[in-house]
């Protein structure tokens, strides 16, 4: 699902309640998918309702008790490897979006084919990093290339 990233008001607390209405009803039979900034959010919806399992799919891997921006300045490997190179500036709302499609194919989708490279970037939206997190016991898939690395642990 579309989780309203552009809106800098929405944090995890946010996009983890949209999640958590959307499966509501449903049996613990769930498996909860947070790709890339919001592995944080699906670290909340499963500490929030049973679920089967969390898959962290290229995401960022929440630190408990940390804000994302906190990890960002105080980890190596969260900023050195060049993507805020491929970002614009903040808007009015506090998002950003990326304006080097180039850099974002690297980074973002080194291992897909160019076909669905460019699908995928075209479908990027200005996002707002939002600042609340959580952490439970999960499982993560990382990239193959190296860009991220470090960061996705």
């Amino acid at each position: 699902m579309d989780l309203p990233a552009q809106d800098g008001s929405a944090d995890f607390n946010t996009y983890s309640d949209l999640v958590c209405d959307a499966i509501d009803g449903r049996d613990d039979d769930v498996i909860v998918v947070g790709h890339s900034m919001n592995g944080s959010a699906a670290s909340l919806v499963a500490a929030r309702r049973p679920v089967r399992h969390v898959v962290y799919l290229c995401a960022l891997i929440p630190a408990l008790g940390r804000s994302l921006q906190d990890q960002f300045a105080t980890e190596t490997g969260m900023s050195d490897f060049g993507w805020m190179a491929g970002m614009g500036e903040f808007d009015a709302q506090g998002a950003q979006a990326w304006v080097h499609r180039g850099l974002a194919k690297e980074i973002l989708f080194a291992d897909c084919d160019d076909i669905a490279a460019e699908g995928a970037i075209d479908r990027l939206r200005p996002a707002s990093p939002p600042s609340r997190q959580g952490c439970i016991p999960s499982r993560r898939i990382p990239l193959g290339e190296v860009h991220f690395r470090d960061l996705l642990r």
